[in-house]
C-alpha cells in the first residue's frame, strides 16, 4: 500500500473505529482532500473522489433524504460507505 493509500485508510479507520465524530471525520477529510498534492493512481482516486461525493450529500434533514435520495445520505449510509471503502483501499495491497 502506497503512503497515499495508507493515509487515507488509515483516516478512514480511525471513524469507523468510533475515534472521532463524523463532523470531525467530514472536516478533516475534505481538508485533506482538497489539498492533496501527492500522486495516486486513478482507482485510488476514484475511491477518494466518491466518498467525497458520499460526505458532501451527508445530511439528517429527511426532506431532502426524501427528495433525492440518490444524492443525500445519511450517517448510517455514510458508515455503510466508509466501510466499502476501506475495505477497497486495503484490497490495493492485496
Amino acid at each position: 500500500m502506497g503512503a497515499v493509500c495508507a493515509d487515507y485508510k488509515a483516516l478512514l479507520d480511525r471513524f469507523l473505529d468510533g475515534a472521532m465524530p463524523t463532523a470531525t471525520f467530514r472536516t478533516l477529510y475534505f481538508k485533506r482532500f482538497k489539498e492533496e498534492t501527492r500522486y495516486m493512481s486513478s482507482d485510488l482516486f476514484e475511491v477518494l473522489d466518491g466518498l467525497f461525493a458520499d460526505l458532501d450529500g451527508l445530511t439528517d434533514d429527511p426532506e431532502l433524504l426524501a427528495a433525492k435520495p440518490d444524492y443525500f445520505i445519511d450517517e448510517a449510509r455514510l458508515r455503510a460507505r466508509v466501510q466499502a471503502a476501506s475495505r477497497r483501499l486495503a484490497s490495493f495491497t492485496a
